[in-house]
């Protein structure tokens, strides 16, 4: 984050430690989520301990006594740091370079900007993804407004210390009108989700930028953005992106993939 909230996120800590804490009483091997979990709540912990912020006594002697059932030298939760210039340096390599070097991006330049012109042609490329017979169900809606942003932005869960720093917010909806039976019903998600992807290369390829925020509303909400953006009734809402300007120099969350042998089966 680029405004660091020391002591942010306790109760969240408290619940991975309680789950860690679990898992060690079960377990012997160390999987690979777990491992990060461990090097999250490391540099958690070397974070306030640097900032020599006392942390509150009962999460502190959750932390000890996870830390103190391994080496938590060995877990570190890496942070990337990047120039505006290197985090773009493969936009134009070959793609297996390109796709690995987008990351989702929360830290975007203070006052930034990025012009609709430039979203559009976003927008342009990402039409190129496939759909469901060529339905082309998804929409698009730019937020340029700054106090719509906030608005919409109080209604979204999890973008707290960064959402703000976003200078466009992309809307991406379904229109149901083209989707014509019930058993349809996941054919919004599965384009959106193809869609929303494209769009991501496509921003940035055009060097903006982006990171997705999910859109797991309660009715109230949904009721209430769809009121703001006076979104018609044949849409569904899929999906925000909040996009920005990137800063001369930043650090960004090395989040590990699981290994692949974990999530591929021949059959």
């Amino acid at each position: 984050m680029g405004n660091t909230r020391l002591g942010f996120g306790e109760e969240k800590m408290e619940r991975l430690l309680d789950l860690c804490i679990t898992y060690l009483d079960k377990f012997n091997n160390k999987h690979n989520m777990f491992c990060e979990a461990i090097g999250v709540i490391n540099n958690y912990n070397q974070l306030h301990l640097a900032a020599n912020y006392k942390l509150n006594n009962q999460l502190q002697e959750k932390i000890n006594q996870v830390l103190n059932q391994v080496e938590s030298s060995n877990y570190t939760a890496d942070q990337l740091n990047f120039t505006s210039e290197t985090y773009f340096q493969h936009k134009n390599a070959s793609f297996d370079l390109f796709s690995k070097s987008r990351h989702s991006l929360r830290d975007f330049k203070d006052n930034g900007t990025v012009e609709l012109e430039i979203l559009e042609k976003a927008v342009e490329l990402a039409q190129k993804a496939p759909s469901t017979c060529n339905r082309q169900s998804t929409r698009v809606h730019i937020i340029n407004n700054k106090d719509l942003i906030e608005k919409t932005l109080n209604l979204q869960t999890g973008n707290r210390g960064f959402g703000d720093r976003s200078s466009k917010l992309i809307i991406l909806t379904s229109d149901l009108q083209c989707w014509e039976s019930p058993t349809l019903r996941h054919g919004p998600y599965f384009d959106g989700g193809i869609f929303t992807m494209n769009l991501l290369y496509a921003l940035h390829f055009y060097k903006i930028g982006a990171c997705a925020l999910n859109w797991f509303a309660t009715i109230e909400n949904d009721s209430q953005l769809r009121k703001f953006i006076n979104l018609p009734d044949n849409e569904i809402i899929l999906v925000i992106i909040g996009c920005g300007e990137v800063k001369e120099q930043f650090k960004i969350a090395k989040s590990r993939r699981r290994d692949i042998k974990s999530i591929f089966k021949v059959h």
